[in-house]
């Protein structure tokens, strides 16, 4: 690494006007040559979050639902995200893994349904504001959070803590949208658990609900999550190939991502100091459906094969999920042993189901199922990265079973 090439990030402060866009440039400006052969000497591409440093990033993500309901309709619905945040290695372990915390600065958001907007806020902004659903109170809540992840040697994150903490702080202070009582004769129609008699039966309110769905412990997980890169030498055009799990929400539960990586080449990127070479790393990957364990079958065969690779029992998805990609590219600097900019597109189609009062013609069914195609873009950018004042990071026990996420 070149000598206080992380210091050279310090004074970063007028660059951050120029924004870093990745391969695109505005005003259609064409990106740089992607260069390096096949002959060129391997290299390893290591990437951590180095203790002593403060990493601010930007997130902008827009998320577009296409629904079919069961009258042929069809609705967009469409959020884009936009955060600053703040990452400090907070602690470290013996084994190589670091503790992070991730602090949020600010937020800025949109929420549409076809041409109606429903939210239209900046955090950092005292302009005009557009909130049909209460969601400016729960977001300026957020500011100012922190959410914790613990990271392997390697970049990948793995357990989370301070989520339940943050949606305490942000959403739950909202309180419910409202509070429903049983009738006399028990023919209140609802999705909910019943209530034991004379209590109320509370419903989440669409926005808490909302906001929970977003900022979720696999939410922070991909903002800290920098393992693209193998543990072994590369040369440009070497392919490799990783499994990852991961949760993608209460329909469909859990998908795995079969991912295969190129290492395409060299292009240049907007640094503090200049324009410098990074590793472009190109990511395409299949989606599908995580089988469900099944408990007690798993408790069994577990205790009959200890010590052997006999598979887990699994249940057959419940047909949900059907089909989905992911597209990515990803530019890390070599010196400073860090994914510079990281995007990523994803569509995945499902099939969901809702309860109406209206029962199907010629069923006693009430459940109304329909498509659904979600499709995802993601851009997180380092902007800049300063030294920590105070302490350095604290060196903790290796702990001797790693709890599970919140």
């Amino acid at each position: 690494m070149r000598v206080n090439s992380l210091w050279q990030w310090t004074v970063a402060g007028v660059f951050l006007g120029l924004a870093l866009t990745g391969c695109r440039r505005s005003g259609g400006e064409r990106e740089p040559e992607i260069t390096g052969r096949r002959s060129d000497p391997p290299l390893t591409l290591p990437t951590e979050w180095k203790p002593g440093f403060r990493y601010l990033l930007r997130l902008d993500m827009t998320v577009n639902t296409d629904s079919e309901t069961g009258r042929g309709e069809e609705e967009l619905h469409s959020v884009v995200l936009g955060q600053d945040f703040a990452v400090t290695v907070t602690n470290l372990y013996p084994d190589g893994r670091r503790k992070l915390e991730i602090e949020i600065l600010a937020i800025d958001m949109q929420r549409s349904k076809g041409s109606d907007v429903a939210l239209m806020y900046d955090s950092a902004s005292q302009g005009e504001v557009t909130d049909l659903h209460g969601f400016i109170p729960v977001l300026n809540r957020l500011i100012g959070g922190r959410v914790r992840v613990t990271v392997t040697p390697e970049g990948k994150a793995g357990r989370v803590e301070g989520v339940s903490q943050l949606m305490a702080a942000g959403v739950n202070s909202t309180g419910p949208s409202r509070t429903l009582r049983r009738l006399a004769d028990g023919t209140l129609l609802t999705n909910l658990v019943a209530a034991p008699t004379n209590q109320p039966i509370v419903r989440r309110s669409a926005t808490a609900s909302a906001i929970r769905n977003l900022f979720t412990t696999e939410f922070f997980r991909q903002l800290v999550e920098i393992n693209y890169a193998p543990g072994h030498a590369i040369r440009v055009g070497d392919q490799w190939k990783a499994s990852r799990d991961f949760y993608f929400n209460s329909t469909v539960g859990q998908l795995t991502a079969e991912t295969t990586t190129t290492f395409r080449g060299w292009q240049k990127q907007a640094q503090p100091d200049g324009m410098r070479p990074c590793a472009r790393l190109e990511l395409e990957a299949d989606l599908a459906a995580k089988p469900t364990p099944l408990p007690a079958l798993a408790a069994l065969t577990n205790a009959l094969t200890r010590g052997t690779n006999a598979p887990v029992p699994t249940a057959p998805a419940d047909g949900a999920f059907e089909k989905g990609v992911l597209h990515g590219t990803v530019w890390i600097d070599p010196e400073l042993a860090f994914p510079i900019t990281r995007q990523f597109s994803q569509s995945v189609s499902y099939t969901s189901a809702k309860q109406t009062l209206v029962r199907m013609e010629g069923t006693n069914r009430i459940t109304q199922r329909f498509g659904k195609k979600v499709d995802q873009s993601t851009t997180l950018r380092l902007t800049r990265v300063d030294p920590v004042a105070g302490p350095p990071a604290a060196v903790e026990t290796l702990e001797k079973e790693e709890a599970p996420s919140e």
